[in-house]
This record gives C-alpha cells, structure tokens and sequence, in this order.
C-alpha cells in the first residue's frame, strides 16, 4: 500500500472502498479499514508508528489484534485524529464503527470457545 513517495507499508489486512485507489500493483491512498495482527517483534511499530502514520494519511478505522493478550484495540478516525482507543477482550464482539454490518466476535479470532453462560450474553456485548 502505497501512502505517498516515503511511506509504503503492508498492513495485514485492509478493506478498500475506492476502487479507483486499486491499481494492478497496489494500493495508492488510505484505505477504509486497516487490521494489525502484533507480534513481539511488531508491537511498537504496529501500536505508536504506524498509528501516527495511519492517522496522518487517514484511515478511517484501525484494529490492532494482540494474541498474546488476548485483546483488540480500536482507533476511530474523528475530525482527522483517532479519537480515545476502545479495548475489546477475546470475549466480546467487536462491531465496526466504519461497517456496521462487520461484527467480528472475538473469541473465534483467538480460537477460544466462550463457556456456556458467557456465549449466552456475547451476543449483547460489543
């Protein structure tokens, strides 16, 4: 994914809503939504620079996914800044502010199976 000149990345995933951003080689602009799966030898990178550099280009939603943690951050584009970060536990679903239709329920990213009494209320998490 191309930003501009000096800043070409290569996100884990990313959804595009642009069609005309997508060319035969990459990506050239923001995309919609960027997720980040962080490794120990990721984290900083993926949780203070491309942060910044995410939200100077305008990535309308950041998700950043901590296996060892068992926990997702969120950033929401707001005015040009990625407003106070929303912390999920693997327990919970995570529905996208920019897709409302996207519900990702966290324990099937971290492979857990939830116990009887939690699958019962995980559908009103989120």
């Amino acid at each position: 994914m191309v930003l501009d000149n000096e800043n070409i990345v290569q996100p884990d995933l990313l959804v595009v809503c642009d069609q005309a951003k997508i060319t035969e080689r990459n990506i050239q602009g923001p995309p919609d939504l960027i997720v980040e799966i962080i490794s120990p030898t990721s984290s900083i990178l993926d949780r203070r620079e491309k942060k910044r550099l995410y939200e100077q280009f305008g990535v309308r939603e950041y998700i950043v996914v901590d296996p060892m943690g068992d926990t997702v951050k969120r950033h929401i584009l707001h005015h040009g800044r990625f407003k106070a970060t929303d912390i999920f536990n693997w327990d919970e679903n995570l529905i996208s502010e920019v897709f409302p239709d996207l519900e990702l329920p966290l324990w099937s990213v971290f492979d857990r199976e939830l116990p009887q009494a939690e699958s019962d209320n995980a559908v009103r998490k989120g």
